[in-house]
């Protein structure tokens, strides 16, 4: 883990789940101005957000219509075949944060794909939370109750950002990327 985060409680499906979230300090790291896109579609290909959204340390929010597509979402620490996965599985219901192309591999158990179930909210909607600090990649999803933390070991110059769609169309209603600084 390496943000700071808030513990819960809330209660789904009658059943109490601990929460963890980022602190809402957190933003006060944020640098520069947000870069924010609404309604872009995707279909069965990757997007790039551009230099705008690049950096190794970010905030990214999205709010995302799986649509037709099998899995979507967003590739982070994107460099010279490299990028760090974040997205939705249809087909499984899962999130998921798939690491085996996210730069160097140190052994063969490190290049994994970490899942967490998860159901579209009553719109139908996937909302995440990705959180990139150079060689980690948190996700929070179902605020909070579903988390995903993984280190990665990106070329230094793997640091863009692309929203993705395989297999469909997907539509991310909103989304914002705020390049984040140092803490120190």
């Amino acid at each position: 883990m390496s943000s700071v985060r808030e513990l819960g409680l809330t209660t789904v499906d009658g059943v109490p789940r601990v929460t963890s979230t980022p602190i809402i300090a957190l933003t006060a790291l944020c640098t520069g101005t947000a870069l924010t896109r609404t309604d872009v579609s995707v279909t069965s290909t990757a997007q790039s957000l551009g230099s705008a959204a690049a950096g190794s340390a970010s905030d990214i929010e999205l709010v995302l219509d799986p649509g037709t597509a099998l899995r979507s979402g967003v590739q982070v620490l994107v460099g010279d075949g490299e990028a760090t996965t974040v997205g939705y599985d249809a087909s499984t219901g899962e999130i998921y944060l798939d690491r085996s192309t996210s730069g160097t591999i140190p052994n063969g158990t490190f290049a994994s794909a970490d899942r967490a179930c998860v159901e579209p909210d009553a719109d139908g909607l996937i909302r995440l939370r990705i959180l990139v600090d150079h060689s980690s990649v948190e996700v929070f999803a179902e605020d909070g109750t579903a988390v995903l933390t993984d280190t990665v070991f990106p070329s230094a110059g793997s640091t863009g950002v692309s929203l993705f769609a395989d297999g469909g169309k997907a539509t991310f209603t909103s989304v914002t990327v705020n390049r984040m600084g140092s803490a120190r």
